[in-house]
């Protein structure tokens, strides 16, 4: 009963409204998910990430 489960620790990062966002912010979750240790779902959520930040730019 001592096993202890460590939680990933909680990272953020804020963009400003461009273009260069978009590319910046896969970047920051691919190596988050790396760190984490869940690179097998990467290509899923770098698709999420990348329509979640395009459409978060758009006016």
């Amino acid at each position: 009963m001592d096993d202890v489960i460590q939680q990933p620790s909680l990272r953020e990062q804020f963009y400003r409204r461009e273009r260069r966002s978009v590319p910046a912010a896969r970047q920051f979750v691919r190596e988050t998910i790396a760190d984490w240790g869940l690179g097998a779902r990467a290509d899923d959520v770098l698709l999420c990430v990348s329509e979640l930040a395009t459409n978060a730019r758009a006016p």
